[in-house]
């Protein structure tokens, strides 16, 4: 049998959140294993509720399926249920304590409630469990800017950009940090750091522009904005 605690790891970011696909199997091994299977791919494909049905079968067939429980919590989350997704990282941990995924994915349904000290305990416990996975580092230091402790979220991003040089949202995170301080200077080349890593992410045309703008440095905002628009994105 394959390691059953891989999962689909949510990452949490400053206005930006994305997904990440753990510990994939090569093929099934089992029905549980195949429901599992399906029910990342219908997560992928942002149908919630196939993915649901999908994980909720699989611990029917295995209810010590640490990773189904974890996948359907993040699915919860997804569609904005997130007492359920809780009560299922929970169970997913105390199956698998040493789980980092759980505590990951706990953590950011805890930030989408607002109650930034227990996913910063989350994120603090994945991080002892796993120090070398940067996504950790984004999401507590995410946590720490929604609670305005600055110079926490600043380290976290700077660990999460050590240990990985090309995270893009790591840089376009920490500028937004910056951009809270009131650095616009610091932030703009956060900004362009993450463009130049990933040149679609849209979100960081927009706040360089919006930095540029207020800089009144017309000229270059309006173009980082006239890219922005062009690569989707549309200001909440």
């Amino acid at each position: 049998m394959r390691n059953k605690t891989g999962a689909i790891l949510i990452g949490a970011a400053a206005f930006l959140g994305g997904f990440l696909m753990c510990c994939q199997y090569a093929a099934a091994e089992t029905e549980a294993e195949e429901a599992v299977l399906q029910g990342a791919d219908a997560f992928s494909k942002g149908n919630i509720e196939l993915a649901i049905d999908c994980f909720s079968k699989a611990i029917r067939l295995d209810p010590k399926y640490t990773a189904a429980y974890s996948n359907r919590g993040a699915a919860y989350w997804r569609k904005g249920d997130y007492d359920k997704a809780i009560a299922d990282h929970t169970e997913s941990i105390r199956l698998a304590p040493d789980n980092f995924a759980a505590y990951t994915n706990r953590g950011v349904v805890y930030a989408s409630k607002g109650d930034y000290d227990k996913a910063i305990a989350d994120y603090t416990e994945g991080i002892r469990l796993n120090p070398k996975f940067p996504m950790l580092f984004v999401n507590r230091g995410s946590a720490y800017l929604d609670k305005k402790d600055y110079d926490r979220a600043i380290a976290d991003h700077d660990e999460a950009i050590r240990l990985d040089p090309k995270y893009a949202m790591a840089y376009y995170n920490r500028g937004v940090v910056h951009e809270r301080m009131g650095d616009d200077d610091k932030a703009i080349a956060d900004y362009a750091e993450a463009i130049r890593i990933d040149p679609k992410l849209a979100i960081a045309y927009h706040n360089r522009g919006m930095a540029y703008k207020r800089k009144g440095q017309t000229t270059k905002a309006e173009a980082d904005l006239a890219v922005a628009k062009k690569l989707g994105f549309s200001p909440k």
